[in-house]
């Protein structure tokens, strides 16, 4: 099965070398997505009419969800890449090690790294200037700086908040039994801290990959911000999400009734729309600014 997969994969290839025209390097003609912010990206610079695939999970802009899909970032499907003939295909740098096998199938790569608000700020224009869109992507580019220096001039100044991010589906049950938590390495603590607050994981995220009640009470944040994804597409009840926290009555956000549950669909997609996150936790953290 494999062999025969193999030579179809390259059947293909060979097909759509022949039947293309040359294009320069970095053409966006026929443009793949492995990625979600990507995708929103790319909508974003008027340029979803050249996107002729995307990743499994690129559901935003509402026209993004017609186009055909290629599996995701960790399970590409190689052979309905292909047969889509793209001039190129853009994915994160978690991609990278999948390149080699794209690129000896004669299709052009390009990774992008969205961990950080720089990469992403640096991704819109890199998009910008490889598919002939640098001007409007200069003007996307600024205008997110220019709400992220919003912000941080209304937060300058103020105590930074004691804050633990929970990311995942941690509560859904009504018990709080595990936590998955941001650490010091997370997109979610960057934004954090842009927004008056303080992690009180020190550690990353990998090296604490769950928590107990028992850890929560010792942490003892002064906020908690849950990141609530959806489950089949069905979102999680804000009340049954809540109810979890009454395990833990003498933590300080419990007490002051400082849990904020976050379920918008840009919370998980590290795109142009972060900024958004960044705007709701300064607003959690200090509502009066």
């Amino acid at each position: 099965m494999r062999i025969v997969f193999s030579i179809v994969v390259v059947f293909l290839c060979l097909a759509a070398s022949a039947n293309a025209q040359p294009v320069s390097s970095g053409s966006c003609e026929r443009v793949i997505s492995l990625a979600p912010s990507i995708t929103e990206i790319l909508f974003a610079l008027g340029l979803g009419d050249r996107v002729v695939g995307v990743s499994r999970y690129s559901d935003y802009p509402v026209e993004a969800r017609a186009k055909p899909r290629v599996g995701a970032l960790l399970d590409p499907n190689f052979e309905a890449i292909v047969a889509l003939r793209p001039t190129i295909v853009l994915g994160l740098s978690e991609f990278r090690e999948k390149l080699p096998y794209l690129e000896s199938l004669g299709l052009k790569t390009e990774t992008f790294e969205h961990r950080t608000l720089r990469g992403i700020d640096d991704s819109i224009r890199r998009i910008g200037a490889l598919c002939g869109q640098p001007q409007q992507a200069g003007v996307m580019a600024d205008d997110i700086l220019r709400r992220i220096e919003v912000v941080k001039a209304r937060v300058k100044g103020r105590p930074e908040v004691r804050t633990m991010v929970v990311v995942g589906e941690s509560s859904g049950d009504g018990t709080l039994t595990s936590l998955f938590l941001s650490g010091t390495d997370g997109f979610y603590n960057e934004v954090l801290s842009l927004a008056g607050g303080r992690n009180v994981v020190t550690s990353k995220t990998l090296g604490i990959s769950t928590i107990s009640a028992e850890g929560v009470m010792h942490l003892n944040p002064d906020v908690v911000i849950e990141i609530v994804l959806a489950n089949g597409g069905q979102q999680l009840n804000h009340a049954t999400i809540r109810q979890a926290w009454s395990d833990v009555p003498s933590v300080a956000a419990v007490k002051n009734n400082k849990i904020f549950i976050v379920d918008q669909d840009y919370v998980s997609v590290p795109g142009p729309r972060f900024v958004r996150v960044l705007e709701d936790f300064a607003r959690y953290l200090h509502p009066d600014a």
